[in-house]
């Protein structure tokens, strides 16, 4: 299970950007056959107040916590083309498939 995050989104969508043809080959092949992390389930606000109590998460990095929690709950690793900032959250299994 994959829970992507929103840069790669945007680069598959901006045909501008340079990372516009990887990202929008790793969209095209999440979306034949990949199963993605969708709504919050039962531990999610649990899980992430964890994360927000213990790690460094502020301001822009709130909406990266909610990613990353949504992917804990679920077994999900996260795709992301900035690690740097996941790599923050304990127990989180992330790659940037642009790489």
């Amino acid at each position: 299970m994959i829970g992507p995050d929103l840069d790669l989104l945007i680069f598959a969508c901006n045909d501008g950007s340079e990372l516009h043809r990887k990202a929008a080959a790793w969209w095209a092949e999440l979306v034949n056959g990949t199963e993605t992390v969708g709504m919050p389930c039962p531990r999610y606000l649990e899980i992430l107040e964890q994360i927000l109590a213990t790690t460094e998460a502020i301001t822009r990095l709130v909406a990266d916590a909610t990613i990353a929690a949504l992917a804990l709950e679920n077994d999900a690793e996260v795709h992301t083309n900035n690690g740097k900032d996941f790599q923050r959250f304990p127990g989180l299994l992330w790659r940037n498939p642009l790489t």
